[in-house]
């Protein structure tokens, strides 16, 4: 008796899964869910600096094209610069930052409409610095220098039905080279000309930026 009961208890059990599944029932089974894919281009404004002999800030840019699911996106940007011209010297001028940079993200809040993000990647980095004004008998360059570049980023997305994109972001540029300047000092007396000593010096410039992007996403739409 027990032995029919389990057998009955089977037989249904399989009939009704083939139920659900048939498709002369009107139903099917639900195919498995996949990560939605978002796209879309941004510009960033906001302040950087660099730390050279002396902290220098100023404005800075950059555009970027960023495509993610709910948990990870890639972000691809160029033109990322801090830039600042000084008129009346040349201690101030910047021009530092990264003609392109590609990164992975991970949101640390993927289900929600709007999330803190972390992540970081590589740049090629471009430095110069302005150092100081040059002073009777000396001669000092500005820092110069370019190469690879590791970035370490940290934002908060704003992630709604819109298709307006917009996050807050905060990065650091730690580069794998070192910038480089010359000083030259002139020595002689009065109305003798001086023989210039040249001396070439070295130095690691980490930057930091913390901008506000704006972006649209084509092919977002409100749902019916």
């Amino acid at each position: 008796m027990r032995t029919a009961l389990i057998l009955v208890a089977a037989l249904s059990l399989t009939a009704t899964a083939a139920h659900a599944g048939d498709p002369a029932a009107g139903q099917s089974p639900s195919p498995p869910q996949s990560p939605e894919f978002r796209s879309f281009g941004y510009a960033r404004l906001g302040y950087g600096g660099v730390f050279a002999d002396l902290f220098r800030g100023g404005p800075a840019i950059g555009l970027g094209y960023r495509g993610e699911t709910s948990s990870y996106a890639v972000d691809v940007s160029f033109l990322n610069f801090v830039i600042r011209s000084d008129p009346y010297g040349s201690g101030d001028n910047i021009f530092s930052g990264s003609t392109l940079k590609l990164q992975g993200l991970r949101f640390l809040n993927p289900d929600a409409d709007r999330s803190v993000y972390v992540g970081g990647g590589l740049s090629w980095g471009v430095t110069n610095v302005g150092r100081g004004s040059s002073t009777s008998g000396q001669y000092m360059s500005a820092w110069r220098g370019s190469g690879l570049q590791g970035e370490i980023t940290t934002g908060y997305e704003f992630r709604g039905r819109s298709p307006v994109r917009a996050f807050v972001q905060g990065e650091v540029g730690l580069p794998l080279y070192r910038a480089t300047a010359d000083s030259y000092t002139f020595f002689g007396g009065p109305g003798v000309p001086g023989l210039p000593t040249r001396t070439i010096e070295k130095r690691y410039i980490p930057s930091l930026v913390v901008s506000f992007g704006l972006g649209w996403d084509a092919k977002k739409r409100r749902p019916s």
